[in-house]
Parts: structure tokens; C-alpha cells; sequence
């Protein structure tokens, strides 16, 4: 069995964040060897997916989630970035229509290929330099 364990992709994470990984109080933890893993938390307040630490295929949970949130009926989903933005904003499949000059930098407002919204807002600056981002888009 060649498929990657926990304490592998644990420590992709660590090695990319230069964090520790905890896991999140109040999310559930998803693992899938091939895959990775992804901590959701369901928001009844905002009905809203939200999605925490992550390690592995980003675009598989990204799908992922999206389908947790459609059966559950909430239209949105909330994370945040912490890799170069542009690059990340194209992955997800979005596409940039503005930007917004915001105290702490660029705020951009996107959209997908089939007409869903999304935005990306500076956030914080990470433990290795890094502008990190509060990410949201429609499900």
C-alpha cells in the first residue's frame, strides 16, 4: 500500500505554513490518503460552509465542499489563502472583474465560469511573510 498516510500530508502542511497543525475546535476532520485532508465546519448562522486547515488536491475539496453544501442547501462557502492570491483566485476557476484598494491591500471580486461570485480580502500576514486572505464564493 503506496498511499500516503496522515502524518504525510500533516507534514506537507506544516512544511508549506511553517505552522504546527492542530486540529480546529468545532470543524470535523475529512481525510483521504490520496487526497489529503480538509477541516469543514457547517455555519447554521450564515449558512455557510466553512473551510479551515487543508493539505492535498485543493481542487478536489474544493468540489468537495461544494457538494456538502448544495445537499445541505447553503449557497456559500468561506476560507482563506495563504499561497500567492492571483494563482489561487485562477485554480479555484474564478476570474478577477475588479479590485477594491483596502487599508490592508487589494480586495478582489471574481467570478467563475458559470456566473457564481466570489472575493478575496487581505486578511493577515502568515508565519512566513505571506499577505494571507479571507476567501468566499457562491455554491
Amino acid at each position: 500500500n503506496d498511499m500516503p498516510d496522515m502524518d504525510y500530508w500533516i507534514k506537507k502542511y506544516e512544511d508549506k505554513t511553517g505552522e504546527e497543525f492542530k486540529p480546529s475546535p468545532g470543524f470535523k476532520l475529512f481525510f483521504i490518503p490520496a487526497r489529503g485532508f480538509c477541516e469543514v465546519m457547517a455555519n447554521a448562522e450564515k449558512e455557510m460552509m466553512i473551510v479551515r486547515q487543508l493539505s492535498g488536491d485543493a481542487i478536489f475539496w474544493k468540489d468537495f465542499v461544494e457538494a456538502f453544501c448544495q445537499a445541505i442547501g447553503y449557497h456559500r462557502i468561506g476560507t482563506y489563502c495563504i499561497r500567492n492570491i492571483i494563482p489561487y483566485i485562477r485554480m479555484g476557476g474564478f476570474h478577477i472583474d475588479r479590485t477594491e484598494e483596502t487599508p490592508d491591500g487589494l480586495r478582489y471580486f471574481c467570478t467563475d465560469n458559470i456566473g457564481r461570485h466570489g472575493q478575496a480580502s487581505p486578511a493577515w500576514i502568515t508565519a512566513k511573510g505571506i499577505r494571507a486572505y479571507y476567501i468566499t464564493w457562491e455554491v
